[in-house]
């Protein structure tokens, strides 16, 4: 499982490197920087909101048939992108939750599973009413 969070983690930090460097808002600044003071303009620094954690959480949803379990740390990474997006608040925290229980889901057998798994389950459908109100269009 180690071996497991450390590929996600690369992949995550990868992730957030590529979209630094690839975002369409990272032109330079109109007004150039004096050759004595750089800075990096302000639109490479990627934006954390509501919208952008919600629809990384939806698409994660999507990827599940209605017989699915939601502990497929397979499909882990988009939750995880979706958590990171999340500025600090109540969504935020309600998607920690729910990678939590995702990951003690997977590990879980026997009777403890099908317990892991009900928490998963609460623990979406409370991510899904936080992001009932949200506007996740571009």
């Amino acid at each position: 499982m180690r071996a497991l969070a450390g590929t996600v983690l690369t992949v995550i930090a990868g992730l957030t490197i590529s979209a630094c460097s690839d975002s369409p808002g990272s032109a330079a600044p109109a007004n150039p920087a004096s050759a004595t003071s750089v800075s990096p303009p302000a639109s490479s620094i990627p934006l954390r909101s509501d919208a952008a954690a919600c629809r990384e959480f939806r698409s994660w949803y999507g990827q599940f048939a209605p017989q699915d379990r939601l502990d497929n740390t397979s499909k882990m990474i988009v939750l995880l992108i979706g958590a990171s997006e999340a500025p600090p608040g109540l969504l935020h925290q309600d998607l920690s939750v729910l990678e939590s229980d995702v990951i003690k889901g997977s590990k879980a057998a026997g009777s403890r599973r099908q317990a892991e798994e009900e928490k998963t389950v609460n623990a979406t459908h409370k991510v899904m009413r936080d992001c009932q109100g949200v506007t996740t269009n571009p």
